[in-house]
């Protein structure tokens, strides 16, 4: 029986994804700065949390550059993905081994 609370495992494949998790945290971050931005704090707390803000999507594009630079297919892959490929390397060596 399958449990109806279970959450939809391509929404979980999408946030897995290193840019699907970027986009996820550059989101939070906008939706909680502009909750900051509306409020009556004072100037001066608005603009510390502008800085935190800009320091997180920046910290989130550094991110992404490294694991770009790192390793492009893995980028936009999620994990089910690289396994399916790693699986698909290692089968067509071995047809490679078994052809020789």
């Amino acid at each position: 029986m399958e449990n109806p609370y279970s959450p939809d495992p391509k929404v979980l494949n999408a946030v897995r994804s290193p840019l699907g998790m970027a986009a996820l945290i550059v989101s939070v971050l906008t939706l909680i700065m502009g909750g900051v931005l509306a409020t009556g704090l004072p100037n001066e707390v608005k603009e510390v949390c502008l800085a935190f803000y800009f320091i997180g999507v920046m910290g989130c594009g550094a991110a992404v550059y490294h694991m770009a630079r790192k390793d492009q297919r893995g980028l936009a892959y999620g994990p089910n993905e690289l396994i399916e490929e790693s699986r698909f390397q290692h089968l067509e060596r071995m047809a490679m081994r078994q052809s020789k």
